[in-house]
């Protein structure tokens, strides 16, 4: 056999592994398309922003906080995010609400509540807009509508496990 056979077969063995890698990396990489996963409340924001200037979005909240993270509050004049006690169905009394939102909102709006939240509770966040005195007032301030005077409101169920979203909020 000859003395260069063995070694000369190496060399051409490695030469073809090269050029695979060559080969290989010059491939475009293929990646897993991203997948966006979308809540049924992402989709309730989105549908809101599509069909007027307001919007709300609020993730369920943990049981006996004394406050409501509201992720998002889009709203065309200053006002407040409201939140109510379920009555069978509806917004009942007023548990609590934010300070004075400027024009345009805002993003991670705290809530403060008259009372804990209750364990399994289904409570509103609805957005409000202000008389013009920088203090919430039922009796004077209006609920904000849409294009089509449909009050612009988000439910939230509190639960021991819920952790709302306290990152960045993409409208």
């Amino acid at each position: 056999m000859n003395k260069f056979a063995v070694p000369l077969g190496f060399f051409f063995v490695g030469i073809a592994m090269i050029a695979a890698i060559a080969w290989r990396s010059s491939l475009p990489e293929r990646s897993e398309p991203a997948v966006t996963e979308t809540t049924p409340r992402q989709q309730t924001f989105d549908q809101m922003l599509r069909t007027g200037a307001a919007a709300i979005y609020v993730d369920n909240q943990p049981s006996g906080a004394t406050e409501v993270s509201v992720g998002f509050a889009v709203m065309q004049d200053p006002g407040f995010v409201v939140a109510f006690a379920d009555d069978g169905g509806v917004p009942g009394r007023a548990v609590g609400a934010s300070d004075l939102l400027p024009p345009g909102g805002g993003e991670h709006v705290a809530v403060s509540l008259s009372e804990p939240l209750a364990q399994y509770g289904i409570y509103y966040a609805v957005l409000y807009r202000d008389d013009g005195d920088g203090i919430f007032d039922s009796l004077k301030d209006r609920q904000v509508t849409d294009a089509s005077d449909n009050v612009v409101l988000m439910t939230f169920a509190a639960e021991a496990d819920a952790v709302p979203e306290d990152g960045p909020v993409l409208p």
